[in-house]
């Protein structure tokens, strides 16, 4: 099965996506009028025929830029709250445990040149010189790569109903 996509007729906003295993409906109330972005994303979890999970994850953008400053799922009580640097980039997250992470970046690509757990460690990432990663090391032993790479994936984990459709 393919995804489906339903847009409104009136705004040409989307509406809802059909995948497979998951249905993501965008209530067309909760749009930010300026960003013409979703406030509001309602996702319902499907196993066979069955819904077997339901989130609504909401949505908070910078009101001049647009970008996504904050997200929240109710009925998990998670939450990030992302914070940019002047060129718009994410700089910071943190989420509803204080877990904290900082991206710094590469001057001449542009890309996160590291990956920052405060207390923790942190995750170094080299390009080679058409911008493609060539490496991704920490200074520290395994255990510190794989927690901070944990706590981005759990930051990734509760922006993705958000990610899959707009620019975050």
């Amino acid at each position: 099965m393919t995804t489906k996509y339903t847009y409104d007729q009136r705004t040409g906003l989307l509406t809802s996506r059909i995948e497979p295993d998951r249905q993501m409906f965008f209530p067309i109330s909760g749009y930010h009028k300026k960003c013409r972005k979703p406030r509001i994303i309602n996702v319902n979890y499907i196993r066979g025929k069955k819904v077997v999970r339901k989130l609504s994850t909401q949505i908070t953008y910078h009101s001049g830029r647009c970008y996504l400053t904050q997200v929240k799922q109710k009925e998990t009580g998670r939450w990030v709250i992302v914070k940019r640097d002047a060129h718009g980039r994410i700089s910071e997250m943190y989420d509803q445990s204080k877990k904290k992470i900082l991206v710094r970046y590469h001057r001449r690509f542009g890309k996160p040149s590291k990956i920052i757990r405060p207390g923790v460690g942190s995750i170094v990432v080299a390009y080679d010189d058409t911008g493609k990663v060539s490496a991704m090391n920490s200074k520290t032993d395994p255990v510190v790569f794989s927690q901070v790479t944990n706590v981005f994936n759990g930051f990734l984990e509760i922006i993705s109903p958000v990610a899959s459709n707009t620019t975050i």
